[in-house]
Order: C-alpha cells, then structure tokens, then sequence
C-alpha cells in the first residue's frame, strides 16, 4: 500500500538523520545568545559567561557582533563605544573629548571649564599649604639650632666656670706639685717663700702664739706656751 511505503520511507530518513547527527560539527552561538561548553561563542576574544557570550575584559561589542578593543584618548577607533570613558568620542578616527569637555593631563581626563577652574583652584590651595608648611618648617628648625648653640654656649662657660673655682680657688690648683719638680724649672721661676707665711710659723713668735691662743679657746683647756711650743698638732 502506497501510505504503508510512504510511512517506512519517512521512519528511514528519520533513522538516517539521526545517525547522522553526531558527525555534523556543533552549533556555534552568537554574542547574547545562550551558550555552553557544548555550544562555544563565536568570533574572536569572548568568553562565555554565565550562559551568554561576552566580550572579555578590555574589548567592547560592535553593532555587527564582533568585539573590538577599548580606547583611550587619542587613540585610533572606530566607533563611539570603543572610546572607554563617556566623555569621549570617536572623532576622525581618533578618541576625543565630547562638547563643552576638554582634555586635561594633570588629571588625564576630559573636564569641562568649571572642573578645570576647581581643579587650579585646589592645586594653588595645595601649593600655598605646601609653602607655609615648608616656611614653618625651617622656622622650627633654626629655632632648635639656635637654642642648641645657646646651650652647648652656656654649657662651655659653666664648665670654664667650674673648673677654675674648683681646682683654681684661693691659688692652689689641684694640679699634682709633685710633677711639676723645681729641678726642672728655671732658677728664677722656683717659689720662694713668702715671708709673712714664714714669721707666722716660726716657733715663740707673736703670730704663732695668737694663733695657738685663738685655737685653744672653746676647748675647755687653758693656754700653756710651753705646752703648745712643744706639741705639734697634725
């Protein structure tokens, strides 16, 4: 029967298409569309990202599906989206900055006059805080090395001070007199003693006897000459 043929005919074709199925090469999906690791995007630099393909990272997507990389400013380009920042355009082939925006290097981006002017404005600010800082600065620091000289100054007088009253007072230096040997000083530089030290040491004189008089008052002992004249007292 004719519907008999044309049934098996049909359950043929059917077989064969399915056999045939696993060596036809695998769907390639387009940006947007879903996709798999069965099912990879197409076209150069995507990624398949969570079921959808995706330029990767520093590339943008063309009207026409393709990815193409991002610019900065005063880079070539071919349309307005491959410019990074929305403050820029494609402009005669290069990425330039839109109207009433223009470049700036200090920030390395497209401002308009009002930023710009802020921007001075905050830069002078920066400069004039930088020169009082450094002003005060060196005001602090001649004021530590004045008042340093002043005291290593005063420390030097004090110290001068110090040594000539300690070891200098009532004319006797401290200084050993036993390195100083007379046999080496000139015969008219010898000491010579002095001759009202000399009578107030003789033995009977007046001066000696006051003096043993005067030192034995407050001790309880009467003043004996003879006694005094012969005991020497340490």
């Amino acid at each position: 029967m004719p519907t008999t043929r044309a049934a098996a005919a049909v359950a043929v074709a059917l077989w064969v298409l399915l056999s045939c199925l696993p060596c036809l090469p695998p769907a390639r999906a387009q940006i947007g569309s879903d996709c798999s690791d069965s099912v990879p995007c197409t076209g150069n630099q995507q990624d398949c990202s969570l079921g959808y393909c995706r330029c990767t990272l520093g590339y943008v997507k063309h009207v026409n599906g393709e990815c193409f990389p991002e610019r900065g400013f005063n880079e070539t380009c071919d349309f307005d989206d491959q410019c990074v920042d929305f403050r820029l355009k494609c402009s005669e082939g290069r990425c330039a900055c839109v109207k009433y925006f223009h470049w700036d290097e200090y920030s390395r981006q497209c401002v308009t006059f009002k930023d710009l002017k802020y921007m001075l404005s905050d830069m002078e600010e920066k400069h004039h805080t930088h020169g009082r800082l450094m002003s005060e600065t060196n005001k602090v620091f001649m004021g530590m090395m004045w008042t340093g000289l002043a005291v290593l100054l005063i420390g030097l007088v004090l110290a001068s001070g110090c040594l000539f009253y300690g070891c200098c007072w009532d004319r006797s230096c401290c200084c050993p007199q036993d390195k100083l040997s007379k046999s080496r000083l000139p015969s008219g530089l010898q000491r010579q003693p002095n001759q009202r030290t000399a009578e107030a040491t003789v033995p009977g004189s007046s001066n000696t006897q006051d003096r043993l008089q005067r030192g034995a008052q407050g001790t309880g002992v009467d003043y004996i000459p003879a006694l005094y004249e012969t005991t020497s007292f340490v």
